[in-house]
């Protein structure tokens, strides 16, 4: 049974921090990978807004050729997500990741609470996206669409024999396979290192 759901969950939209069902499949997304499995769950009394399974049936290109999905290699690059400390970190609540705060008397201050807009987690928990080591992974370009490194790591990392099955160039998006389900991973026309917002 797959119980790989908590890994692909968004940290930070609350719409997708739970697994969801519908139509006799289970999903996880964070916004960028979607994974489904097979379910014999009943569906929510409030169904999903989005028939999810229709993402999965879109022009793809033809005449892809099934390839693993393998943990990419490190780069010389910083990780965008801790700026190359290896350390999980929040944005800040109290400034709300701005870095700085309006005191009673108008003027703008430096948050005392942060640093720059963000709150180091607990030190023994590394970052989810360079798994603590402060370097980013190599992106990977399938067909002419670059992948993000540590999206793909987190698909060879927990998901067991993935191998990429379709692209749909137009779309920007890979399609692939792991043993029980499938999942959609974004991509962009563009090699940056730099975490889109």
């Amino acid at each position: 049974m797959f119980n790989e759901f908590e890994y692909f969950c968004s940290e930070t939209n609350s719409r997708q921090r739970e697994p969801f069902v519908d139509d006799g499949y289970k999903y996880a997304t964070d916004g960028m990978i979607l994974i489904c499995v097979k379910t014999e769950e009943p569906n929510p009394e409030e169904p999903h807004p989005r028939k999810v399974q229709e993402l999965f049936e879109r022009p793809w290109d033809e005449g892809w050729k099934l390839e693993k999905i393998t943990l990419p290699d490190k780069s010389d690059e910083n990780c965008c997500f801790c700026n190359g400390t290896g350390v999980r970190h929040f944005q800040c609540n109290v400034c709300e990741g701005t870095g700085e705060h309006k005191c009673d008397c108008g003027d703008d201050h430096e948050c005392g609470y942060c640093e720059e807009g963000r709150v180091e987690g607990d030190t023994s928990e590394g970052c989810p996206q360079c798994r603590g080591t402060g370097k980013a992974y190599e992106n990977k370009k399938y067909g002419p669409i670059y992948f993000k490194g540590y999206q793909l790591a987190k698909i060879a990392k927990y998901l067991s024999n993935p191998k990429v099955t379709e692209i749909a160039t137009e779309s920007h998006i890979l399609r692939f396979e792991f043993d029980g389900g499938k999942g959609l991973l974004m991509g962009s026309v563009k090699n940056s290192y730099v975490k889109s917002a």
